[in-house]
């Protein structure tokens, strides 16, 4: 039921010395956490209380200037109570710009699920229980950016049969899932326990192995 996220790209590298999670408690909706900047309200990863974790993944050939889904992401930690309703919520409002949108269900389905769109209205789906994924790898899926899907493979595939935290937050941190030069967060989501380990990138230094723990039960009231 645990879950790994590495956040990479240089544009924003000055804004990660500010990095910061935000803990929403809405009148409607789950309670959920976004990392973000000092001073902003969003940001590319969230989970919820239901353990649903949504983040996206711009793919590097993507025009410059494109927008962005923070908005879906956002819809998706208020409204999304399982995989199942967050990929629903995806195919409902695709961008209008090549991008992956990573899923994980920490608690209910206990898997992943990558929706690639093409800008064009195509969308290639992967769920990590299909063809060359063994069951055991539940809930891992770092392969967003096609250039990268091999190499990762290969790195999870060394951890079989199970994969622990620990693991993760070691591959979290590991090439390629972490790009030298432009590792900025690096997270894993324990769903059973809602803990988050976190390590940011800090000036020039790349986000290491995620250690730090969030308690998201402890900062409910």
């Amino acid at each position: 039921a645990a879950q790994a996220v590495s956040i990479n790209g240089p544009a924003a590298r000055e804004l990660h010395q500010y990095q910061c999670a935000i803990l929403y408690i809405p009148e409607r909706g789950t309670p959920h956490i976004m990392f973000s900047h000092a001073g902003l309200a969003v940001g590319h990863f969230g989970v919820n209380l239901g353990a649903v974790s949504a983040m996206e993944i711009i793919d590097p050939g993507a025009a410059a200037g494109s927008a962005n889904s923070l908005a879906l992401i956002r819809s998706l930690m208020y409204d999304a109570l399982s995989l199942r309703d967050g990929i629903e919520m995806v195919k409902a409002d695709l961008p209008g710009y090549a991008t992956t949108v990573v899923l994980g269900d920490g608690r209910y389905e206990l898997r992943s699920a990558r929706l690639r769109g093409d800008g064009l209205g195509g969308l290639e789906e992967r769920y990590d229980l299909a063809g060359d994924f063994a069951t055991s790898t539940r809930g891992i899926i770092y392969a967003s950016i096609p250039l990268l899907e091999s190499a990762v493979q290969t790195q999870i595939d060394g951890y079989l049969p199970s994969v622990t935290v620990a693991e993760l937050q070691a591959l979290a941190a590991s090439s390629p899932s972490a790009e030298v030069g432009n590792n900025l967060l690096n997270i894993v989501v324990d769903g059973f326990t809602m803990e988050l380990l976190v390590s940011t990138a800090i000036g020039t230094n790349d986000a290491g192995i995620p250690d730090n723990k969030l308690d998201f039960q402890a900062l409910l009231p």
